[in-house]
């Protein structure tokens, strides 16, 4: 039965560090009798809604946001191997509709497992967020998935690649003087254009909007969209 509320769940896709300093943190502390927002009071209400969800999804806490035995479980552990083993347990269970259906993780592709969570009624950034957190959370559980299976949005950081930067652009004497003759500092100023490029780069990692979504998860996202479109307008 408990089993039947965690599939209900979509996937998690947050950052997968964010949800596991959460579990950390509590391990290093104190489990609490209920898992609500107060205990999450440092962070964004946003983010608060999605550890809740994703907290459901793995079967850790239950409707009324009390933890489960195998919450209990993975915390009070003291020995690293079991508490790995526990992981893997639970991750198998609640990514049933990948771990069921026979596919092979060690040759999988990328595109296969994104249909398996275009089957849930996921796509666009949303899936790839998805597929990103799965990957660092079979890689934690020690489940061994192919290179064609990781997601390939784990090494976009959006790093400048060598060979690619254009050299600057200097005046007739050679000696790197701007068209005013001032000695350039080698330091980017700010402009409009690098101001721009930070609110393409923020909202890249925002979710999508799901319709499905419930409630509470809906009303989270619309409060940091406005908050993250405001901090937009001021910057411009």
């Amino acid at each position: 039965m408990a089993k039947e509320s965690v599939t209900e769940v979509k996937p998690p896709y947050l950052t997968y560090g964010t949800f596991r300093n959460l579990i950390t943190g509590f391990r290093e502390s104190v489990l609490p009798a209920r898992i609500d927002r107060s205990v999450m009071a440092g962070k964004a209400g946003g983010v608060q809604t999605y550890l809740l969800s994703a907290l459901k999804f793995f079967g850790l806490i239950d409707d009324n946001g009390i933890p489960t035995n195998d919450f209990r479980i993975l915390i009070d552990e003291g020995d690293e191997q079991k508490r790995k083993t526990e992981w893997k347990r639970i991750v198998e269970r609640s990514y049933d509709f990948i771990f069921t259906d026979g596919i092979n993780l060690a040759t999988a592709t990328e595109s296969q497992l994104h249909e398996k969570f275009k089957a849930k009624g996921l796509d666009g950034a949303t899936l790839r967020k998805c597929h990103t957190f799965f990957s660092n959370a079979a890689e934690e559980a020690g489940i061994v998935l192919g290179p064609h299976a990781k997601s390939s949005a784990k090494s976009s950081g959006g790093a400048v690649r060598s060979g690619t930067r254009k050299k600057k652009k200097t005046d007739n004497d050679g000696n790197g003087n701007g068209a005013g003759g001032g000695a350039s500092s080698g330091v980017l100023p700010k402009t409009q254009s690098n101001t721009a490029s930070v609110r393409e780069m923020i909202l890249a990692k925002f979710p999508d909007f799901d319709p499905g979504w419930p409630p509470a998860l809906k009303e989270a996202w619309f409060k940091d969209f406005s908050e993250l479109r405001k901090w937009g307008e001021e910057t411009k």
